[in-house]
């Protein structure tokens, strides 16, 4: 790819990337507050760990500082 097809690239994901933002914003205006009412939101998220388990309980999958 010579310079000026790479230009066209990066101005075309940029482009892309901010139409993106703009129509998912627009489509999804006010879902993200939808469980405000009922108290299910919360502003932060404490965590030591986070661990994916199946339905008996064994981990699947983590991220933490002994995963």
């Amino acid at each position: 790819m010579n310079k000026k097809q790479y230009a066209v690239v990066v101005v075309l994901v940029v482009i892309s990337g901010f139409v993106g933002g703009v129509f998912s914003s627009r489509l999804f205006q006010g879902q993200a507050q939808a469980g405000a009412e009922k108290g299910i939101v919360r502003e932060f998220v404490n965590a030591h760990a986070f661990r994916v388990v199946d339905k008996r309980g064994m981990v699947c999958a983590g991220f933490g500082p002994n995963d």
